[in-house]
């Protein structure tokens, strides 16, 4: 069966992050500017608590170049930023796919509400090397002082 809430609820993440992206103004690899407002301010709960960058610190300003194709000040603001965007951006490919390939096949969906839907096996496997690649970026940048 398809797991018709846990991929919606992707799909509609990636929707609201893609349409952030595209919405907010780069303004070079550290600020970015809400239109109509002006440059947003550092945001950042682990800065303000720790007084250093977090491993994810720099994330969002990487997707907005990524999206407004500066590679360059996205790769400044989070190395994997541009990769992690691509990848979400496959990921949304594949779950639109998905979803119009079962809801042509059988266009009435059945939600059975005492069923727990499942996780796909691909998202248990990756958490694990996502979060490693992640902290070993973050790592890079403070050993080489990147922020």
């Amino acid at each position: 069966m398809f797991v018709i809430r846990f991929d919606l609820i992707w799909i509609a993440a990636i929707t609201f992050v893609i349409a952030a992206s595209l919405f907010l103004s780069p303004q070079g690899p550290y600020k970015m500017e809400l239109p109509g407002v002006g440059v947003m301010p550092q945001m950042s709960p682990f800065v303000s608590l720790t007084g250093i960058p977090g491993p994810t610190s720099g994330l969002t300003r990487s997707f907005v170049n990524t999206a407004h194709f500066r590679f360059t000040d996205a790769f400044r603001s989070h190395l994997l930023g541009p990769l992690s965007y691509a990848s979400m951006l496959f990921l949304y490919a594949v779950l639109i796919r998905k979803a119009v390939k079962v809801l042509r096949a059988d266009p009435i969906v059945v939600d059975n509400e005492s069923s727990q839907p499942e996780k796909p096996d691909w998202l248990r496997k990756s958490l694990l090397p996502i979060g490693l690649l992640f902290a070993a970026a973050w790592a890079a940048k403070l050993l080489l002082g990147w922020y």
